[in-house]
């Protein structure tokens, strides 16, 4: 399955979502094994964002339609971005659910049970959103990208929750840039763990620990492809790893792996492979996190 959640704050709109995979096409073997996971929510243009949940395949045909009709026009309706939805989410026999965050109109909306609605904030595991409203409405924090990216780790490391997993990714429209992927640094994950990468059978010992320690950050960085900014582009990088991951939901929502030796390379590599440039943080041994940018 998985688990989605929106808030709106004004004209303000935030999404997030996990990142594992639990269909039959998927690796399921490990919950936080970011190198088999797919990104699963999609800035498909500056206003307009969504997500998905339970069967990936409907979802991954409709990104797919959507981007040939952006490319296609040059701009995309979200009229027409829900009628793609709702005709998946039928097609699927209601198996794939879909929410939407529309920034033009500022609002969010909910395809689930055949219909499309204005009612619905989450799609996906109902314990997941249950851990996820005790957490969110508990905290003190008056950072809300912070409460969500909290309240989501905690259904992300909660075992009782299977089907919610990998990392949690932010979307918020705050900035006049429209709607961006989050750059964030999740440290402190408490178990060092050996994960197979499927290029070449390679393996990387992926560390978990404290920034004092050097190892456990997992970053995660945010940009746009330079030639066309209205794509986003979002990736990760754990540190004293080779590998990073590089997800352009134009391309697919599978991650696409780029070589590196820490975060600095991997966005200068993924810029030179790709054509995207990416801003974010990077452990630096002396400094902790520093501000880093291929723009």
């Amino acid at each position: 399955m998985t688990l989605a959640v929106a808030h709106q704050e004004g004209a303000i709109l935030r999404l997030i979502a996990d990142m594992r995979i639990n269909d039959e096409r998927a690796f399921a073997d490990s919950r936080n094994n970011i190198y088999k996971s797919k990104i699963k929510a999609i800035i498909l243009h500056p206003k307009i964002a969504f997500s998905y949940a339970n069967k990936v395949a409907p979802a991954e045909e409709a990104i797919q339609q959507l981007f040939k009709d952006l490319f296609r026009m040059g701009s995309i309706h979200i009229s027409r971005v829900c009628d793609v939805l709702l005709c998946s989410h039928k097609d699927s026999n209601e198996g794939t659910d879909f929410l939407i965050c529309d920034g033009v109109n500022s609002e969010i909306l909910q395809i689930k049970d055949g219909k499309l609605n204005r009612n619905g904030r989450y799609i996906g595991d109902h314990l997941g959103f249950e851990k996820y409203q005790e957490q969110f409405v508990t905290s003190r924090d008056n950072n809300l990208n912070t409460r969500m990216m909290d309240s989501m780790k905690s259904v992300i490391d909660n075992t009782a929750v299977e089907s919610v997993g990998g990392y949690e990714t932010l979307v918020t429209n705050k900035e006049a840039y429209g709607f961006q992927y989050s750059e964030c640094a999740v440290v402190g994950r408490e178990r060092e763990v050996t994960i197979d990468i499927p290029v070449q059978g390679a393996k990387v010992i992926v560390p978990f620990g404290t920034v004092e320690e050097g190892t456990g950050t997992v970053i995660q960085f945010a940009g746009c492809c330079i030639k066309s900014e209205y794509l986003r582009a979002t990736g990760f990088y754990s540190a004293g790893t080779t590998k990073g991951l590089l997800f352009l939901p134009w391309i697919s929502i599978d991650p696409l792996i780029v070589e590196c030796s820490d975060g600095k390379s991997f966005i200068e590599n993924a810029k030179k492979e790709y054509g995207v440039g990416l801003n974010g943080y990077d452990y630096d041994g002396s400094a902790g996190l520093v501000r880093i940018s291929s723009f």
